[in-house]
């Protein structure tokens, strides 16, 4: 988690965009399953990188709270030519 945490405090993005978002509600929890595309702060600004999200919320005393998250970037499809 250590590594996590101090990978994450270095990664800036400048802007998002969600390609696909689905929420799936139970009972007491909720997924949230999505893909983005992140533009990260980069010197040029064109970079941009997929990623694909699942987040966890649970329902507490207080109210809804994410419990758990899983985000990894994925490869983009090829241009098509």
């Amino acid at each position: 988690m250590v590594d996590l945490e101090s990978a994450l405090e270095n990664l800036e993005v400048t802007r998002y965009e969600f390609l696909d978002f689905e929420v799936d509600v139970h009972p007491d929890v909720v997924l949230v399953c999505y893909v983005a595309r992140d533009w990260p702060n980069t010197p040029d600004g064109e970079k941009t990188i997929l990623v694909r999200a699942l987040d966890v919320y649970g329902l507490e005393a207080d109210g809804w709270i994410q419990i758990g998250s899983n985000i990894c970037v994925v490869p983009d499809a090829p241009d098509p030519d």
